[in-house]
């Protein structure tokens, strides 16, 4: 990917959360095993791990105790950033965010992906306020929760531009900037 020109690669793996399965001896080899995915990326990278939401899925027995419970165990996990789903979950764990290096950048999800609910812009906006109770916002890259393939077009349009307001409403408030013109 970095030969094409890749200027940021993104790790999807739920192998976070097999230690709720394994063991609490299978962190350092989850640590270890990303780490040698990612070996020799020079580009930005970051690490997703998700709270089960593909195609509406809760997968509660993986990812039991949340956030939480398992990122404490991935802070020296060598990555620029760890994107994190938090709207599926109405911000809970949002707090762990705090616990994240002040060298790492994180992906706060925003926006729920397992409903066609469509989230309006204050509801986003207090999302990521939730999130930069316990961050800079300097730090913070706001995406939704997973990928959006198994939502309708429309509606995931629907969810972007509801992404694309709520960051709006927020970035006025901490930097005064014209609503109608913020990207």
């Amino acid at each position: 990917l970095q030969a094409a020109g890749c200027s940021y690669v993104q790790y999807e793996d739920l192998g976070a959360w097999t230690p709720n399965l394994t063991g609490e001896q299978d962190f350092q080899w989850v640590t270890e095993t990303v780490n040698r995915v990612l070996a020799g990326v020079t580009v930005r990278k970051a690490w997703h791990f998700c709270l089960g939401n593909a195609w509406g899925n809760r997968l509660d027995a993986l990812v039991r105790g949340g956030y939480g419970a398992v990122v404490p165990h991935y802070l020296d996990v060598d990555v620029d950033e760890l994107t994190l789903d938090f709207a599926c979950r109405e911000m809970a764990d949002a707090a762990v965010l705090k616990e994240i290096p002040a060298d790492v950048d994180v992906g706060v999800g925003v926006i729920d992906v397992r409903n066609l609910e469509i989230e309006q812009p204050e509801q986003v906006a207090e999302r990521i306020r939730t999130a930069l109770g316990f961050v800079d916002p300097e730090r913070v890259t706001l995406t939704t929760d997973c990928g959006m393939k198994q939502l309708p077009r429309p509606v995931a349009a629907a969810k972007l531009r509801s992404l694309h307001a709520g960051a709006a409403i927020v970035r006025h408030e901490l930097l005064g900037t014209d609503l109608e013109g913020a990207a």
